[in-house]
């Protein structure tokens, strides 16, 4: 099974785990059993994609020791954990991503390199975020700012985010640092990232 690696970041506070989706549909239902939930989340999914996704997801939590009957969702949409530990995942095509932190505010997200992004980048770009640096092209800059947002969005579990007006973003190599403006409050977030094959990945840390 291609469990890519279980790193741990930020002095050992989070744990992410990477899972590159090689396996068949039907492979990767013989090294699961869903819950009577988690079959109606499965089969909620249409597209083959997204349910090797999903499956992929609750194998990479059990191999990250997660119990599956802990595991919720808020609004239909925001993973949770009975136990009160923080978690984020992230998928995108080949790969699933997940993070784990017994008490910081965390965030992940994984995004594949293409030039749309090109296009889109007016809607969540500012002028103070950091400006692209001579050892990434355009696509991969504007990825890394696209996917540190969307993980401190995620960390934040909060409705109605601006990426554009409401965060900032620098880097340089792997680490970085994200701000986030709410009311009169600014939040800073700790960055890392990592770029897979033709992806680029972030985890976000509350400081």
């Amino acid at each position: 099974m291609p469990f890519v690696s279980r790193n741990e970041l930020f002095q050992n506070r989070v744990i992410v785990g990477v899972w590159k989706i090689t396996e068949s549909l039907s492979e990767l239902h013989s090294h699961i059993r869903l819950s009577e939930v988690d079959q109606e989340r499965f089969f909620i999914r249409k597209k083959e994609k997204h349910q090797k996704s999903f499956l992929a997801s609750r194998i990479l939590l059990k191999q990250m020791g997660i119990d599956l009957d802990d595991l919720y969702y808020k609004n239909q949409t925001i993973p949770m954990l009975k136990s009160g530990k923080n978690i984020s995942i992230s998928h995108t095509n080949d790969y699933v991503v997940i993070s784990l932190s017994i008490k910081h505010q965390i965030g992940i997200d994984i995004e594949r390199h293409h030039s749309r992004i090109t296009k889109l980048a007016y809607k969540f770009t500012n002028s103070k975020d950091g400006n692209c640096t001579n050892s990434l092209d355009l696509i991969k800059h504007l990825t890394r700012l696209w996917v540190a947002k969307e993980a401190i969005y995620k960390a934040m579990k909060k409705e109605g985010i601006s990426f554009k007006n409401q965060m900032t973003i620098h880097y340089e190599k792997q680490s970085g640092t994200g701000k986030f403006f709410f009311e009169e409050n600014q939040i800073l977030f700790d960055l890392y990232f990592k770029e897979i094959d033709t992806y680029s990945l972030c985890v976000c840390m509350r400081t």
